[in-house]
This record gives structure tokens, C-alpha cells and sequence, in this order.
């Protein structure tokens, strides 16, 4: 593996990193918002339209 194809390996995988954590922190509050008195309540889906 050359030097070019290391670092690029690198930057690609924290970038994904990045974006999963993001999304790790999107689904953790949301099933923060859903638990009620210690127990997780399943949302209703807004109907739109």
C-alpha cells in the first residue's frame, strides 16, 4: 500500500466514522424523547398529506 493510498484509507474511514456517530447520536435521542418512566412508548407516525 503506497503512502497516497494510506492516507486516503484514512480520511475516507473517518469521514464514515464521523457520519455514523452523528447518526448514533440522532437514534440516541430520539429513543430518549421515547422513553416514558423508564420505559420505552412506541410513537405514533404523523400521517401527512
Amino acid at each position: 500500500m503506497s503512502n497516497e493510498q494510506l492516507v486516503r484509507y484514512y480520511i475516507c474511514t473517518k469521514r464514515e466514522l464521523k457520519t455514523m456517530q452523528s447518526t448514533i447520536k440522532q437514534y440516541e435521542d430520539e429513543l430518549n424523547k421515547r422513553f416514558d418512566n423508564g420505559i420505552l412508548v412506541e410513537r405514533k407516525e404523523e400521517e401527512n398529506g
